[in-house]
């Protein structure tokens, strides 16, 4: 899975302070990729202005973004900005065959 290697390098290479991630990449079997930021700058910049309903909007572009990924499913239960002790992310790949059927998951 692609998502493995380009998020990780991705947010080792651009994402600056503020951001604190737990990566699965070596638990997690070929076709699921999965991690949890615990810390996060729309959270610091909402949080400071009282602002929580803004940084729930930018969460939910992870849903739109992530959300139709072409044979992968992307599951999320909770986010900072929503409440929640830290934002997941969780990738599932399906398979591309006709025959297996698969239902995207809803994510908030």
């Amino acid at each position: 899975m692609c998502l493995k290697k380009i998020l990780p390098f991705g947010f080792r290479h651009g994402s600056g302070a503020d951001w604190r991630y737990t990566w699965h990449l070596d638990e997690d079997p070929k076709d699921r990729f999965h991690f949890e930021c615990w810390e996060c700058l729309y959270w610091h910049i909402f949080h400071e202005r009282n602002l929580m309903k803004l940084g729930a909007m930018f969460c939910h572009s992870d849903v739109i973004n992530f959300g139709s990924l072409p044979y992968t499913d992307f599951k999320r239960t909770k986010t900072l900005c929503q409440g929640g002790d830290c934002c997941d992310f969780d990738f599932i790949r399906h398979k591309t065959n006709a025959g297996h059927g698969w239902e995207r998951s809803k994510s908030i």
